[in-house]
């Protein structure tokens, strides 16, 4: 334009300076070749701009066509990026330097007089290339631990601006930016499962192409222990619950189970899955004294684990529940009385004392606690006080008591020694009789009795004996029984020994007689003081 304004001005002052000088009249072209652009209105960024002309010039010929190039925004940067110098009148023009922007394409036309003429059109570069996508970082299943994040870095190329990428792992989003001709990101993996997962990349373009989608596999892994909180009683009385809190329980992965230990066992004390856990379980079976809890903490990769120690001390501060003491409520005197002692207590039975009227009599550290007790010290009549004091392992003690009445209700038990049955006593002979007497109490007296009369015995070093006579007795079978009697008025059962009364001792007598006589008279013969 501005150089068909130039050439009009030259020819117009060419003209003036002719008719000023009073020459004649020169024949000159003045007119203008017509000019009608041929073109498109769009064409894709990358492909020519086909561009024809028709020229019309009925004076002159032509001589050249300048096509220029400017940004329809800025249409007064003009650039001449063509010159056609002859027929066919067309072109084409390249759009590989170009952006996507609407442009205006001039054309000039000049004849061989210098007359000019300008026509121009629109045109549309546009861009239906999608963008191209290259992911340079991370390396295909690559080793990404659950829970650290994964950066992420792609090439992107396109004919036009690229305006937007992002990343997705497992439905997490992230832009993209560009750092240094690289789109970078950071994608989070907590909550990721363990195993195989893609990332994907996608871009689009000013133009809005979207790019072809391209996608990384990675291989997620869980190389990190799991942590928790460990709170643990710091005393339990025995036989309570034990408070075994497990919380705050973190793993990249899924927790999978806490095995809770006691002391030096290898084999659980239990197991939970269910976490965060508040254990209770029972000390009924625990020493009293410190224990030491372990907790160790797996996550689905059973690898993965960690390990927490807690201390706690078992106590006992209850007394042995006892049962009242197993005896007789009275028991006759001399007979030992059988004293039984049962009891239940969460930490056992240390020791059970026993006692008397306050005297410790035997002590018992193990089970059945039973003795069997001496009563022939104690009067008929009394009541001795047993006690029981039971001991469990942490010192606590229970005590029962309970009186016996001491008392005499047994015979005594007598045993004849002498004579032995059948014995042979002469009549008029005396028999010496002895006998064996026993009893739980005190023997008062022992009578022995022969043909209906009694005898009282005389105790001689335990041993009960008088002398029965038999003067007046016939001679056969005659019997000695024995009875005796104690303090308290028990009566034996009569035993009783046979013996025979015989005669086997001559009579004696005197004779008196004569001492001479007249034949035919009568001796005069006396006896008497006959004795058998």
């Amino acid at each position: 334009m501005f150089k068909f304004i130039l050439t009009m001005l030259v020819t117009i002052a060419v003209m003036i300076i002719i008719i000023s000088c009073g020459k004649g009249v020169v024949s000159v072209d003045e007119n203008s070749p017509t000019l009608e652009i041929i073109a498109i209105e769009s064409v894709t960024y990358g492909d020519s701009i086909p561009v024809s002309f028709s020229i019309v010039d009925d004076e002159d010929e032509i001589d050249y066509i300048e096509i220029s190039l400017a940004l329809e925004s800025i249409s007064y940067d003009e650039k001449i990026v063509n010159t056609i110098s002859e027929e066919p009148w067309e072109c084409k023009l390249a759009t590989a330097d170009l952006t996507i922007d609407p442009y205006i394409v001039s054309a000039e036309a000049f004849d061989n007089s210098g007359n000019s003429y300008v026509s121009s059109f629109s045109v549309d570069i546009i861009d239906k290339t999608i963008p191209v996508i290259t992911i340079l970082e991370p390396d295909v299943l690559s080793q990404i631990n659950i829970g650290e994040p994964v950066t992420v870095k792609a090439e992107v190329t396109d004919n036009d601006t690229v305006n937007h990428v992002e990343f997705a792992l497992s439905g997490n989003t992230e832009n993209a930016i560009l750092l240094n001709g690289v789109w970078t990101a950071t994608l989070p993996t907590t909550g990721l499962n363990v195993g195989v997962s893609a990332i994907t990349a996608n871009a689009t373009d000013a133009s809005s192409n979207s790019a072809v989608v391209k996608s990384v596999l990675i291989n997620m892994v869980d190389a990190e222990a799991p942590t928790f909180n460990l709170a643990v009683s710091d005393s339990v009385e025995k036989g309570q619950n034990l408070s075994v809190n497990i919380t705050d329980v973190i793993d990249n992965d899924n927790i999978n189970r806490c095995e809770i230990y006691l002391d030096d066992n290898s084999t659980p004390w239990y197991t939970t899955t269910n976490l965060p856990s508040n254990g209770t379980p029972s000390s009924a079976t625990l020493t009293v004294g410190i224990h030491n809890i372990k907790v160790i903490a797996y996550d689905d990769q059973t690898k993965n684990s960690t390990e927490k120690n807690e201390t706690f001390l078992v106590v006992d501060h209850t007394a042995p529940i006892v049962n009242p003491i197993s005896s007789y409520n009275s028991i006759n005197k001399g007979t030992p009385l059988a004293v039984s002692v049962t009891g239940y207590d969460i930490d056992g039975i240390q020791k059970v004392e026993l006692y008397v009227n306050n005297v410790l009599k035997q002590t018992l550290t193990t089970s059945p606690y039973s003795i069997n007790l001496e009563t022939a010290e104690y009067a008929v009549g009394s009541v001795p006080v047993l006690k029981a004091v039971v001991y469990d392992k942490s010192g606590n003690n229970t005590s029962v008591t309970k009186g016996i009445t001491i008392v005499d209700t047994e015979k005594p038990v007598t045993t004849i020694i002498e004579p032995s049955a059948g014995t042979d006593v002469n009549i008029g002979q005396s028999v010496t009789v002895k006998a064996m007497v026993t009893d739980n109490n005190t023997v008062t007296g022992v009578i022995f009795n022969l043909n209906g009369n009694n005898y009282n015995a005389v105790n001689i070093n335990n041993v009960w004996m008088t002398s029965l006579p038999t003067t007046g007795l016939t001679v056969g079978v005659k019997t000695i029984t024995v009875n005796a009697v104690d303090a308290n008025t028990n009566q034996a059962v009569a035993k009783t020994v046979s013996i025979d009364i015989v005669d086997s001792e001559s009579p004696t007598f005197d004779l008196t007689m004569a001492a001479s006589v007249e034949k035919g008279s009568n001796l005069s013969v006396t006896v008497d003081n006959i004795v058998d």
